[in-house]
């Protein structure tokens, strides 16, 4: 059995979160890593974090980052008000660490 465990981030863990959506946009866009690497991250995620814009979830394994979800509120007529979505989600494929 996998135990894995979630728990709400807070503005102490931006930068583990910030480490993570480096590594997603990395994979997503290898030839951007340059760019992406010289972007603030960390602060964007702090200050996101701070002001409640985004709400973010790790998953952990043996207190590892194995995943994230980030999801922000929206709203819409056809939705009938509000509603979240999902902003970035990233899971690691091997859980052998």
């Amino acid at each position: 059995m996998c135990n894995i465990e979630i728990v709400k981030v807070t503005k102490e863990q931006s930068k583990d979160v910030a480490k993570l959506i480096e590594k997603l946009l990395i994979e997503l866009g290898p030839s951007a890593e340059e760019d992406i690497k010289s972007t603030a991250l960390h602060d964007i995620t702090k200050d996101l974090l701070t002001t409640s814009k985004i709400w973010a979830f790790l998953a952990k394994k043996n207190n590892i980052n194995i995943g994230l979800i980030t999801l922000h509120e929206c709203a819409a007529i056809y939705a009938g008000g509000v509603f979240g979505e999902i902003s970035e989600l990233m899971f690691k494929q091997s859980l052998d660490h």
